[in-house]
């Protein structure tokens, strides 16, 4: 919610404010690294914001300064880069982007690029891509790489990397991981603690579930 709000006010402030010049960028830029009273958090947030609000903006340079400034405080913000070019300006030129991302220590990067490569089919690649992200911890590229797993019908691997993620929180990593061992005879009281976690956790699919297996 505080992202989101943080958001609409520099909406509205660069929209009333116009275009700005480079070397007001700069200032910008510097006046929020340096200020001493703000946590990192609070600088990574303002600085991903505003990137985000130039990048909707079209303004695709300026959005990369203030990404390439709040990936000082946390490496997603390379995804966010990615994102802007493979969406707003070339496909293949978002693609190198990630690629950077990703040699950086990003792992948001990787699961994007994991992302692009499943749309275009190649199953294999995006497999080696959620791999990268998921060993930098990137808890969405760990889900995606067990629910690949779990389609190949490895149930060791899948079980793994699902449970890479739920030690994320990720309660639909625990719905996957809890259906698997009840659907594939492998451990159906275990199944159903995880889907009991899933389900405390507010995730519909898992209360699904548990109502269709006649529990509360």
């Amino acid at each position: 919610m505080r992202k989101i709000i943080v958001i609409l006010l520099l909406m509205t402030l660069i929209c009333c404010k116009g275009k700005m010049s480079p070397e007001k960028i700069d200032r910008d830029i510097n006046r929020i690294i340096m200020d001493t009273k703000r946590t990192n958090e609070d600088k990574y947030i303002y600085l991903w914001s505003t990137g985000l609000t130039l990048a909707e903006s079209g303004e695709i340079e300026s959005a990369e300064k203030y990404y390439l400034a709040a990936a000082k405080y946390n490496k997603e913000a390379y995804g966010s880069i990615g994102n802007m070019y493979y969406f707003r300006v070339d496909k293949e030129i978002g693609i190198k982007k990630f690629e950077e991302g990703y040699a950086k220590g990003d792992g948001e990067s990787a699961f994007q690029l994991g992302g692009v490569y499943e749309q275009k089919g190649d199953v294999q690649k995006a497999k080696e891509w959620y791999l990268k992200g998921a060993k930098l911890g990137n808890v969405k590229a760990q889900f995606n790489l067990g629910v690949t797993y779990d389609e190949e019908k490895n149930n060791e691997e899948a079980k793994k990397w699902y449970i890479k993620a739920i030690e994320k929180d990720s309660e639909m990593a625990m719905y996957n991981l809890g259906k698997m061992l009840i659907e594939e005879n492998i451990d159906k009281k275990e199944g159903k603690k995880y889907l009991e976690m899933s389900a405390k956790r507010g995730y519909e699919n898992a209360k699904k579930y548990l109502n269709m297996l006649g529990e509360d």
